[in-house]
This record gives structure tokens, sequence and C-alpha cells, in this order.
């Protein structure tokens, strides 16, 4: 969006022109800690894990019982794998008896620890890059150890390896560019083994705990594609007349087990249990993934009346949204019911929004503009509205953060010498972008990836406190932004232990020369920085993009040097 503007593209330039634009630098910082090359494909399938490799990867008792209830807590809430009594007893007998345990559900516990291992910080690990080294071998392990088992028939557990191993992979960013074709070939697994059809139109006689964690899988299955398809900017693959498969029933998890003759009778919405999330958003999947398909598609788009229908339909769904009692079981789950609502409504307004060319008069304009800002604060206030850690792992696994930055930027700057600028509180959405901005920096450094998102939304805030600043001097804000930046890079490069730096490089000497007065003056003298990478050369930076690792969620068109991502390719 504000990529789309030459005024984000000049302050772009003018950030990167107080760094050095040696090209043999910018090689280094490629190759430097913030992207690490893989190992080959070769490698990582050479080594067959048996179960006593399995068990060597395991923890403590006491890392491993933290990381489990952490999995629980956030992703047995929202995005069903597991009936967690059943997971439980397993997991205890495991401890008892390690060696008597099958090695399906061995990688059961490896994955689900993995998926939060970044995350959870009250380990022996030395830092973030310790425990991420720890959560790729399990990956790794569970991936060799998923290509020798046989096709012919692929049991449930099978299939929660399958999706807590996408799970795991995303949130420690693990062949990260690849999520969207890899949750396009879970689907086709799925469909492949009938998850799709209804149990009971398969066989009578299915046992009714399995056919309730069968539909559990599939509708989560559904939601991880639906979301691939947001941050990839394509239509989903599928409609609502491609299953037939039942919604999960809302029901406690004590309230069924293996021995169930009858499902219990389900309990109103307004009743939190594990799988409320689920059974809510199922209620309109068949709204999002249309609205998705038609704001996606490359012939048939959204007019602007057929938009606004949408809108008020959404914002429907979001006011009857059942306000569950605010616990800690429960919080990841209120606010992820919202977000992928509030998202859809980003989705569709966008075009609307940022569009200068749409015919739209003053008064429809500034409604799809209101909207879409006042979208893009509930957003962000939803994450701020999370314990940290909970946030940093919902925010990881989505890119509607992203969206909602550059959206709220956009609104904030075009709006700034506007009449009806004064109704706004920009001080308050300042400080919610710099909050938002927190959790960019803190991904990069857990998973030491991500450093593009953070470099670009910093570039945007930074936009907008020019904007709103008294100070006239935008090399002042700029030059801040390049400090924080390579603050953030010499942190990460000590949490590594390496130090890929040239020396020989530093801060553009322009950076010293700037006069700076009052808090800016006290914010570069607690910046010391003894060396600086060369992060782009200014006249090729949106080119080199391609080389970077950048998320291909967000998808530039490099033969257009002030091009950003458009509804068609976010």
């Amino acid at each position: 969006m504000l990529l789309q503007r030459q005024e984000l593209s000049d302050f772009v330039r003018r950030l990167l022109r107080h760094i050095s634009s040696s090209s043999s630098r910018r090689k280094q910082m490629i190759s430097s800690s913030l992207k690490k090359k893989r190992p080959g494909k070769k490698n990582r399938a050479s080594q067959i894990w048996e179960k006593e490799d399995l068990i060597s990867l395991l923890p403590s008792r006491a890392r491993a019982d933290s990381l489990i209830q952490t999995y629980l807590d956030v992703f047995e809430t929202t995005y069903r794998v597991f009936h967690v009594p059943n997971f439980l007893r397993r997991y205890n007998d495991f401890w008892k008896s390690p060696t008597d345990t099958d090695e399906c559900f061995i990688l059961h516990i490896l994955l689900a620890m993995a998926t939060v291992n970044a995350f959870v910080h009250d380990g022996p690990e030395r830092n973030d890059e310790d425990r991420r080294k720890q959560a790729k071998k399990s990956i790794r392990a569970a991936e060799s150890w998923l290509r020798v088992q046989s096709q012919k028939w692929v049991t449930l557990d099978i299939f929660q390896i399958h999706v807590t191993l996408f799970h795991a992979k995303k949130l420690n960013w693990v062949e990260f560019k690849s999520s969207w074709e890899s949750i396009g070939t879970l689907v086709r697994l799925s469909m492949a083994a009938g998850l799709h059809r209804d149990p009971t139109y398969l066989s009578q006689k299915m046992p009714v705990f399995e056919a309730e964690m069968r539909r559990r899988l599939w509708y989560t299955i559904l939601e991880l594609e639906l979301q691939e398809a947001c941050d990839r900017g394509m239509q989903p693959m599928l409609s609502a007349d491609n299953w037939d498969c039942m919604p999960p029933s809302n029901i406690h998890d004590e309230d069924i087990g293996e021995m169930t003759i009858d499902l219990p009778p389900e309990r109103d919405l307004h009743e939190y249990t594990r799988t409320s999330f689920l059974c809510t958003a199922q209620k309109h999947l068949p709204l999002r993934l249309e609205v998705l398909n038609k704001s996606n598609s490359l012939k048939n788009g959204i007019d602007v009346d057929l938009a606004r229908k949408y809108v008020e339909t959404l914002q429907g769904l979001v006011e009857g949204l059942p306000n569950w009692p605010e616990t800690p079981s429960s919080a990841v789950a209120n606010v992820l019911s919202r977000l992928v609502l509030y998202e859809q409504l980003m989705i569709l307004q966008q075009p609307f929004a940022i569009s200068q060319d749409t015919g739209l008069d003053h008064h429809r304009s500034f409604y799809f503009r209101a909207t879409q800002r006042q979208m893009a604060i509930d957003v962000m206030s939803l994450y701020s509205s999370l314990p940290r850690s909970e946030a940093l792992q919902i925010f990881t696994i989505r890119g509607d953060s992203f969206r909602a930055v550059l959206a709220m930027c956009y609104e904030a700057v075009q709006s700034s010498g506007a009449m009806n600028s004064e109704l706004y509180n920009h001080e308050a959405e300042i400080h919610l972008l710099e909050e938002t901005m927190t959790l960019f920096a803190d991904r990069v450094r857990t998973l030491h990836k991500g450093f593009q998102l953070y470099w670009l939304v910093s570039a945007a805030v930074g936009l907008v406190k020019v904007r709103y600043s008294k100070v006239p001097n935008d090399d002042l804000v700029a030059a801040e932004t390049v400090l924080d930046a390579f603050t953030l890079l010499e942190q990460i490069n000590q949490c590594t232990g390496t130090n890929n730096l040239d020396h020989n490089h530093g801060i553009d000497p322009r950076l010293n020369s700037i006069e700076v007065t009052g808090n800016m003056q006290e914010h570069q003298e607690s910046h010391t920085i003894s060396s600086a990478i060369d992060l782009f050369d200014p006249d090729t930076f949106f080119a080199g993009l391609v080389d970077m690792d950048f998320s291909p969620d967000w998808l530039l068109r490099f033969d257009d040097p002030y091009s950003c991502p458009t509804i068609n390719d976010l």
C-alpha cells in the first residue's frame, strides 16, 4: 500500500543513504546470521530416525512440561489436533517408560514442543538460536520419519504429525517461503484420505471419538489453508461445495473419550470450550472463502456495492461474536476469532481505501478509508492485549499485522494535512504502531528471521512520525530509524556469537553531522554502534529484495521500483 506512493519510496531511499552502499558488504549481510545457508535436501533425508534417536531429542522433564503446557494453552484452544486428556495420559505414560511408547506419539511430543520452543525462555539453552536449532532437529526428524512411512493407509496419528509439523515449521520460519505449497499438499492428502467427507457417510461403524477427531482436523486444515491464501494473496483451494464434513461439536474434551458410544449434546457457543474457536469460525468460513476468492480473482473482482455489502455482513458477524470469559485458556481464542474477520475486512477495503482511480465520491471513499483505519487499529490492539509470548506466537503465523501497519500508516499520512485530521488521536496511534513494531523486532530477535519486514515497517512508521513531528528535518527520523535497525542487527550478532561485520565500513558519516536536539540526541548517544552492515544499495533496494530473506507474502513487482503489494499481491 504505502510502497505504491513515491513518498515512502523516497523516504526509504533517504534511510538507505545513511548506510554505505558497498556491494560486497551487501553480499556479506546476505550470508550473515540473518540468512544462513540451509543444508541440502540430500543431507536432511539421509538419516533414518529410530525410536532411540527420537527419544534422545527430548529435553528434561521440567522443560518438556513447560513447552507442552504452552502448546496446549495456545494451539489446542484454537487449531485442534489432539484430544487433550488422551494426550496428557499418554504423555505421562511416556515418561514412565519411554521405550514402550510408539514413534508416532514421540513425534507428537517433539513437534508440539518444537512449535513453541523458541518462545518459552525457561530452559537451559544459552540463547534463542540454541532453541531454534533444537526445534529444527525435531522438524527434520519428523520429515525423515514420514518419508519412510507407507501412504496406503494414513491414520489419524499421521495426520496429527502433518499438522503439528506444519505449525512447527511455520513458528520457526523453516522453509517459510514454501508454506503455501505445503498446506496445499496437506489439503490434497486429507481429501485423498476422505477427511472432507463426513464420517457418517464413510462408515456407520466408525467410533464417535474418531469421527469427532476427523472433523476437528479437517476444519483446522481448512483454517490453515485459508490463512496461507490470505498471506500469499491467492485464491483458496476450496469452496464450501468441496466438502460435506460436519463441523466439530462445541464440547469439552472431557465429555468424550475413546469408549464414547453416543456424542454428548453440544454446548451453546457462548460457553467456552477448547473447540469454541473452530465452531465459531466454521459458521462464517464459506463467506470468508467467497470474499477471498473474489478479492484475489484476476478476472472478476469486487465492485464497490458488493464490497460494502460484504463489509456490513462481516461487521455484523464481529458484533455477534460470543464474549467468552477472560481466562488464560480463552485469551488466544477470543483474539483469533476476531482477527480472522478483521483481516477479511482489511482485504475487502484495501483497493477502495488506497486507490485514486475508483471513481468513488468523497463520502464513499472516506467510508472505506475510515473503516480500514479502524480495522487496522483493532488488529494491532488485539495483539497488544495478549501476553507477550502468546502474541508473538500468533503474530508469527499470521500476516495481518503487516497489512494493518501499512494500512494505518497510509491513512495517517494521507490524512495528515486534511481538515478532519484533528479527529484522530495521532499520539495514541503512533504509540500503537510502535508497540506493533516491537513485535516485528522481537520476532527477529527470537527467530533471526524477518528482518526485511521489520525494515519496511520501520520505514512506514518513520514516515508517519515525519508527518506529525514538529521537527522539520526528515533526516532526524531517518537517522533514528537506521540506528534502531543497526542496534537490532548487532543484538542478533551478539546472540549468535558471529561477527560478520565489515569494520572498514561504518555508518554514513552524515549521521554524525546531523544537528540533533532533545530526546533525539539522547537516543543517539545511547546507541553506540561499533560497526554497521551495508543493508542495501539505495539505488537497487527494491530490486534487491528478491535476494533477501523476504517473505513471499509481500511480493513486489521488480520491474517497477515504486511498486508494492496490491490486493492481488497480498
